[in-house]
């Protein structure tokens, strides 16, 4: 064996025993609580709808016929900014109850993972729930 062929043989396997650079746990959460805040920004007109309708009926006369009607009805009247209304909650809760139960869940799939090997589906599934069901679950 030459010495060219020598030293790429070591450097082949130190490649290949070489772990690979891990994200740190801090950006994970951080990456899981902005994941999280991102889809409140988009639910939350849909969901001021949804409750609007909902409580609409309470009184005995239904205000909106439609999702649509209510969306059109609601920026008429109380302006575009309105159906981001109630946004600090979702914002607040995302950013502490998903940040958790993301963070959790990564640390969790990260024990239980042989390297090299992904879960099964069985596994992550046990993992979710274990991870969902963390100190900030709403019961």
């Amino acid at each position: 064996m030459t010495t060219t062929e020598t030293v790429a043989a070591t450097k082949l396997e130190s490649a290949s025993t070489t772990k690979a650079p891990s994200i740190p746990f801090a950006l994970k959460l951080a990456f899981g609580g902005l994941a999280g805040m991102g889809a409140t920004m988009f639910v939350q007109p849909l969901d001021l709808v949804k409750n609007r309708m909902q409580l609409s009926g309470t009184t005995g006369k239904k205000e909106y016929t439609s999702s649509f009607q209510a969306l059109r009805s609601i920026i008429a009247k109380e302006g575009i900014f309105a159906v981001y209304n109630g946004l600090s909650a979702g914002l607040a809760r995302q950013a502490s109850y998903t940040t958790t139960r993301l963070g959790v869940y990564t640390w969790l799939f990260e024990k239980f993972s042989k390297p090299g090997e992904s879960p099964s589906f069985a596994m992550k599934a046990g993992l979710g729930m274990t991870a969902g069901n963390t100190l900030f679950a709403p019961h």
